[in-house]
């Protein structure tokens, strides 16, 4: 069997251009697609679902992948909490399943993070 194609995005809740993601953005949904040719790939049997975030400093956080669904759509999500995003600069998505046909990674997607302006105590 072929490796799946996968794909990695982002998806918020609310209309969000990836442009103005901003340090400490929570609920940020980070979603990822995992495909075999043009069809969704089953992933529902996964017993490993991890979605890999590397930081700017090149550090790694992993967290544990939800089902969007049940798996069979090839959906997993992770929401952001206010430490997933603690650097500007540039972010790199992936997601790392395990089934019974497959193991790997999916494709990485790059995304940038902005600085906040500085708050004026005065």
């Amino acid at each position: 069997m072929e490796a799946p194609i996968t794909y990695t995005y982002l998806k918020t809740q609310t209309p969000l251009n990836k442009s103005n993601i901003q340090v400490g953005a929570t609920g940020l949904t980070i979603q990822v697609e995992i495909r075999e040719g043009y069809s969704a790939k089953d992933i529902s049997t996964a017993s490993t679902k991890n979605i890999l975030i590397e930081k700017p400093d090149d550090s790694v956080l992993t967290v544990s992948g939800s089902f969007v669904t049940d798996g069979e759509d090839g959906l997993l999500y992770h929401i952001t909490s206010a430490t997933d995003l603690d650097q500007e600069g540039i972010y790199n998505v992936q997601a790392y399943i395990v089934i019974s046909s497959f193991s790997g990674y999916s494709t990485p997607i790059s995304f940038t993070v902005y600085p906040n302006l500085p708050l004026d105590n005065n």
